[in-house]
């Protein structure tokens, strides 16, 4: 009995300390997307008040963005894009205002934000400060990599952003698949330039399938050890 209270106690330490390093690692994340985020709505958009490697990847991992609601962001951004199509600026504000309240990592939304502001003669300070951001994101994702392999592919937060990339380099889509690299994962993306040049461009998603098995795997794990925790009285007893 002894060795089984033993045995049980061991299990016990080790599933306490996973979860409190789980929640120490989430509430870093948190900590550091919250101050560089406030930053930015605050206008200090500058490479010098942001580090927007550090921010792409710490927003990546935080409850808000892996709870954002997808399906509100699509029907934002097809209303955004409809809009922009028939070029009115008001609507483009008010849908791409919309989608940055859910996910302000939106590149795509910032920039016909800014284009919709600059269009109306409106805010233009708004506008300068949105077009900043937009583009220190993309170059945070651009200097993640080369792109031209999977080992040193481009690191993407969501899959939209690869779509965001081809379009900022004119190219044209042509297929796409899934490969492997050790311990990375790429969207091979097979695209043709402006002049007509195919290309093989990688986009290194681990984060998107890291964020996949949080919201799949993680909270089935948590669970388990919250059953583990919850037997502390019966050791007690043993």
């Amino acid at each position: 009995m002894k060795s089984i209270a033993r045995a049980a106690a061991a299990l016990l330490f080790l599933a306490t300390a996973v979860f409190a390093r789980y929640h120490e690692l989430v509430w870093d994340h948190e900590k550091i997307c919250s101050t560089l985020l406030e930053r930015a709505k605050a206008g200090e958009v500058s490479p010098k008040r942001i580090n927007y490697e550090a921010l792409r990847l710490n927003c990546a991992r935080t409850s808000w963005y892996l709870d954002r609601d997808g399906t509100k962001i699509n029907e934002l951004s097809s209303e955004m894009w409809k809009a922009a199509m028939k070029v009115e600026p008001e609507r483009v504000q008010r849908a791409a205002e919309a989608i940055l309240e859910l996910n302000y990592l939106d590149m795509q939304a910032h920039k016909f934000l800014s284009e919709a502001l600059s269009g109306m003669k409106k805010d233009t300070a708004e506008a300068r400060r949105h077009r900043e951001f937009e583009l220190g994101l993309l170059r945070a994702l651009a200097h993640s990599g080369t792109g031209k392999s999977c080992k040193d592919g481009w690191v993407v937060i969501e899959v939209p952003e690869e779509y965001f990339v081809l379009r900022m380099m004119d190219w044209k889509f042509k297929r796409q698949s899934l490969v492997h690299d050790g311990e990375n994962t790429c969207d091979l993306m097979e695209v043709e330039d402006e002049d007509g040049h195919e290309l093989d461009v990688y986009f290194n998603v681990d984060v998107v399938f890291e964020n996949y098995r949080r919201g799949i795997a993680v909270p089935e794990e948590l669970l388990k050890l919250h059953d583990l925790l919850s037997l502390r009285a019966l050791f007690a007893a043993l």
